[in-house]
């Protein structure tokens, strides 16, 4: 009868539910990161309904800070309550790595060989601040000491000190290609950069650098007179990154913009201001992977000095030119 069948529905209905109500978040941390800066990465709050795919945004941002071996959600009763844990472990790759690198480079007159190595230690504190220093011997020798730290727990504001030294050869070529000059240029520089990421694929960085440095003749006019040099910089970068690999991507685009500001206030002998551009996208279709990619730089104001020019040339940057054939 109908009272019957009504008895049955309000049975039925009360054994289906929808998303249960979350009362309560627990985080399980066996992570180099600390809690803090792990919920601050968590979105679902105590008193919200269960959302699946908002749980799996918020586990794949956790992922994205690297060094995470897994992090996965349960759902559990306590006291008649039902809530969300969530379980984070560490990566099992260590804290500290060394990385190698060997570049052979050749043209119609030499061959070049550079040795580099670095090492990077990425554990210094609980937000993940990282320290790299790197050697490179050979044609091209250069040292840097570089550290990387987000100022706050949801790493958003980043500050990013470093200094370098490096030596390196400047050919000077004719309009035929000719080489006429060797220069060796040595310089050392430090930097202060200070910035923060917008949402989670851009950021903006601004920077002051004071750098000096000795250009010598090695081959040339004999009456050329060496030189030293000094130089200080303002420097604003915006940068966007979609790249889903940093060194073999199959999708997205990288793009970054770099104005610079010479200033004597700085230290500068020379003032001007340069541009900087560069944009690199990679498309798959199928089996196949393509890479696209153009730079633009330019001085705005003023003649920019030799320690300032910009080079073209060599492997992979106009490979039909020989390296730093294109100075302007």
């Amino acid at each position: 009868d109908r009272d019957s069948y009504l008895d049955w529905r309000r049975s039925v209905a009360a054994c289906v539910s929808g998303p249960p109500v979350i009362e309560f978040v627990e985080l399980e941390n066996h992570s180099r990161f600390s809690d803090e800066v792990l919920r601050n990465l968590v979105t679902i709050k105590p008193g919200s309904t269960l959302d699946v795919e908002q749980l799996d945004r918020d586990l794949s941002r956790i992922h994205a800070l690297g060094f995470i071996r897994s992090a996965l959600y349960r759902i559990e009763e306590t006291d008649g309550k039902q809530g969300v844990v969530i379980e984070v472990q560490s990566g099992q790759r260590g804290t500290e790595f060394i990385e190698t690198g060997l570049e052979l480079t050749g043209n119609s007159r030499e061959s070049k060989v550079d040795i580099k190595a670095s090492y990077l230690k990425s554990d210094l504190d609980h937000r993940g601040t990282e320290f790299r220093g790197a050697v490179q011997l050979g044609n091209d020798q250069g040292l840097l000491a570089e550290l990387y730290k987000p100022v706050n727990d949801e790493l958003r504001w980043i500050f990013r000190p470093d200094i370098r030294a490096s030596r390196r050869p400047l050919t000077v070529f004719d309009s035929s290609g000719n080489s006429l000059e060797e220069w060796e240029l040595e310089e050392y520089s430090g930097t202060l950069a200070f910035g923060r990421e917008l949402g989670r694929h851009a950021g903006l960085f601004v920077s002051a650098s004071s750098y000096s440095g000795n250009a010598t003749v090695q081959v040339g006019d004999p009456t050329q007179d060496n030189f030293r040099f000094k130089g200080g910089e303002w420097a604003l970068s915006a940068v966007f990154d979609r790249l889903d690999n940093r060194y073999l991507p199959s999708s997205g685009s990288f793009a970054k913009l770099r104005y610079i500001v010479s200033d004597d206030r700085l230290g500068a002998d020379s003032e001007f201001e340069q541009l900087e551009m560069s944009l690199f996208s990679a498309v798959t279709r199928g089996r196949h992977t393509a890479w696209f990619g153009t730079q633009y730089n330019t001085t705005l104001d003023n003649d920019a000095p030799i320690y300032g020019l910009y080079t073209n040339g060599g492997f992979l940057s106009m490979s039909g030119f020989e390296r730093d054939e294109l100075v302007g």
